[in-house]
């Protein structure tokens, strides 16, 4: 050490200041193994903060020098060593609650033989200085080192993907279900669920109505009376006046998953649309509001999904006033009106059809979000003819389940007004956007002889059905041609 005047110091500069007017105190062996003598009047003895902060390569951590001045003063820390676990920043970190979590789980580093060894640095990325890892905040320590063993047992296993599941496991408490999940994961105990380790199917019905009255409330009755429910369902009020949809916003429906959703009266492929765009179910069921399911018909649609996703399926229909039954439906003439097939005596595996009648079919909902849903079709008829086609098209299988039964209310005409022009509107887009030649001219034809014929053909002739020609051909594998040779034309 080299004096200089009043003053006293080591070659380093700086540190504890010592008043040479109060006296000497008992003498202290300095860094450099010279004398240094402790001022009574000093807040802490040099000695005392020796023993409280742990030796690292043999010098005292925290930036204290030896350096004797003024008496009464506290010791000047090193800026540049503060952030590496100094004393004073030690002593503000023990005081943290994660920190003395932390200190309960014992020493995290060991030498070799399981003795306790000298702590590695272990600095986060894109820092320096990083602090040693026990003296880091709780967060801090599990972001960069894990939980410590004591807190993971505690907290059970990590959480899952689902935001809200990861805050509450975080903080020890159960993640919260919506009513949507909750209604969502009710198919476990249901038959024909999915094979253990992959996850369970789920359905979701789709009805859309316009004045339905009493049909409607007895079509509900008879889903929920089956020994598969569905997980969801979505009714959909096409624009109607008679109330009949506001029973089902009760309590009651409410919590077996029935919602109702009302649109402007824009017809039944639209309304279908607009249900399967709200369903979150796997499987998608569109159904007729005035119907009477059999108690198995679901879980036999299910199954059939479940097993042949990339399908478009039929049930066996009935007439309810009468015994005459089909399964699937073919084109017979140019006006693309249809016959029923009776089903197969005896049969209860799906079998490839021409189509699949509207009054129920059944679909997953990532096949029907690839052939693009219903299409643009007004009010009521034909739209189950052009899925069903362009289906075929897209390579996808038509298939009869004769096992799903189901009584349909064949009636003259709707509860509701028609215009005069729908029809004929809806035949010409599928002579448009499907057939070519001889076949579309055909069809033209029979538009010719309806009402207003001049002013539905301008319609179809200046839509959109040059894009939607062009989408259908996009995802089309088979022509339309193998079609018509393997169900039959109507030529």
């Amino acid at each position: 050490m080299a004096a200089q005047g009043d003053r006293v110091t080591d070659d380093r500069g700086g540190g504890h200041r010592h008043d040479r007017n109060r006296g000497p105190g008992p003498p202290h062996p300095g860094p450099d193994g010279s004398e240094e003598r402790h001022q009574p009047g000093s807040r802490r003895r040099p000695d005392e903060i020796a023993a409280r902060v742990p030796a690292r390569g043999g010098r005292p951590v925290g930036g204290l020098s030896g350096a004797p001045g003024r008496p009464g003063t506290r010791a000047r820390p090193d800026p540049r060593r503060l952030r590496r676990g100094g004393l004073p920043f030690v002593h503000r970190l023990r005081r943290l609650p994660g920190v003395r979590r932390l200190a309960a789980d014992g020493p995290r580093h060991t030498g070799p033989g399981g003795t306790p060894g000298r702590r590695p640095p272990v600095p986060e990325p894109g820092r320096r200085g990083a602090r040693p890892a026990e003296f880091l905040p709780l967060r801090a320590h599990r972001r960069t080192h894990g939980l410590p063993a004591g807190l993971a047992q505690a907290r059970g296993p990590p959480p899952g993907p689902d935001r809200r599941r990861r805050h509450a496991a975080a903080r020890g408490r159960p993640a919260r279900h919506s009513r949507a999940t909750a209604d969502m994961s009710r198919t476990t105990s249901s038959p024909g669920h999915a094979p253990h380790g992959t996850r369970a199917s789920t359905v979701s019905l789709v009805i859309a109505t316009l004045d339905e009255g009493a049909e409607l409330h007895a079509t509900i009755e008879s889903v929920y009376g089956g020994s598969v429910v569905p997980d969801e369902t979505i009714v959909v009020d096409d624009g109607g006046t008679d109330g009949s949809c506001a029973l089902l916003e009760g309590a009651r429906w409410r919590a077996r998953g029935v919602v109702v959703h009302r649109v402007r009266r824009s017809g039944v492929a639209t309304a279908r649309n607009a249900g399967a765009r709200l369903a979150r179910g796997t499987h998608l069921v569109f159904l007729d509001a005035h119907c009477r399911l059999e108690r198995t018909c679901l879980a036999h649609l299910r199954s059939a999904l479940d097993a042949g996703p990339d399908a478009v399926l039929a049930p066996t229909v009935y007439d309810a006033a009468g015994t005459s039954a089909g399964c699937g439906a073919r084109l017979i003439d140019a006006h693309l009106r249809v016959r029923w097939l009776p089903p197969e005596p005896g049969g209860t595996a799906p079998y490839a059809v021409p189509l699949a009648p509207g009054g129920c079919l059944a679909v997953r909902r990532t096949t029907f979000q690839r052939l693009g849903g219903f299409g643009a079709f007004r009010e009521l008829g034909l739209e189950d003819v052009d899925f069903s086609i362009r289906a075929w098209r897209a390579g996808l299988d038509v298939l009869a389940v004769p096992g799903a039964r189901l009584a349909h209310r064949f009636r003259p005409h709707p509860p509701y007004r028609l215009t005069g022009t729908s029809r004929a509107y809806n035949l010409a887009r599928i002579a448009l956007v499907h057939f070519d030649g001889a076949r579309r001219e055909e069809c033209l034809r029979k538009v010719i002889g309806t009402t207003r014929a001049a002013e539905v053909l301008v319609e179809a002739f200046t839509g959109d059905w040059e894009a939607q020609r062009a989408a259908v051909e996009a995802i089309s594998v088979r022509p339309l041609e193998a079609y018509f040779e393997r169900f039959g034309d109507w030529r």
